[in-house]
């Protein structure tokens, strides 16, 4: 293991301490920074696999919470807009289309952080933005800010909106991780991160789980804005 793929193991067990404590985030953390230390194609296929791994434990441990007629929804409308953002991801060049996901990391940081108000969508078009959740998970595994536009107007209680999109993230990512093996990103290092990086993950959805309903949610969500600015950032320099 080279010293970057160890750092990208401590970053994926970090950020997924605030995915099992937000239900989100994860691979928006995740990502820019595993572009820039393994490589897109190897972090697309570590992110995934470590996204679907943390995702289903919380959805499976806490299924009594999800809320099925809205994960049913979400993950139809998701998967059409994924099958086009692995489309895009295979055609266009890479690294405008890199240029463009390190801006919009920063916009989402940015906007969470200093705008508190959430986005009134009216609601013909969440069906754009969940087709959105689904095409950014498709090209950088990175749905999430999205699915949170439409998820914070449907699932009110935090407890349903967690299970719920981890629901979404176990079942979507099924999807994509056949779609980044039958394209061959699953190479030997990529296999032998997520191996190494299993108990780390394990270990960062125990401990989110139980900081979850322990500390100060808005001060932990700050700090994670600021990361995801940071990460957006090194896409960029």
């Amino acid at each position: 293991m080279t010293a970057g793929k160890l750092l990208f193991v401590f970053i994926l067990f970090a950020v997924n301490i605030i995915q099992a404590v937000a239900g989100f985030a994860g691979p928006l953390l995740a990502m820019p920074v595993g572009i820039v230390l393994v490589g897109v194609e190897d972090a697309k296929a570590v992110v995934t696999a470590i996204a679907w791994l943390s995702s289903a434990i919380v959805a499976v441990r806490f299924y009594k919470q999800i809320n099925i007629k809205e994960l049913v929804k979400i993950i139809c409308l998701m998967l059409v807009g994924m099958v086009a953002g692995i489309w895009l991801f295979k055609r266009l060049p890479m690294e405008p289309l890199l240029i463009c996901y390190g801006v919009v990391v920063m916009a989402i940081g940015l906007k969470k952080l200093f705008i508190k108000k959430e986005l009134l969508v009216p609601s013909w078009m969440m069906i754009f933005v969940l087709l959105l959740a689904g095409m950014m998970q498709g090209l950088f595994t990175s749905g999430g800010a999205f699915l949170v536009v439409y998820a914070v107007t449907k699932l009110k209680d935090k407890g349903e909106f967690r299970a719920t999109i981890s629901g979404v993230w176990a079942i979507i990512n099924i999807f994509l991780l056949f779609s980044h093996w039958q394209n061959g990103f699953f190479t030997r290092g990529a296999t032998m991160v997520t191996l190494w990086a299993i108990l780390p993950v394990l270990a960062g959805v125990w401990i989110g789980n139980k900081l979850h309903n322990r500390i100060n949610q808005g001060l932990f969500m700050k700090i994670a804005y600021v990361l995801l600015i940071l990460s957006g950032l090194l896409l960029l320099i």
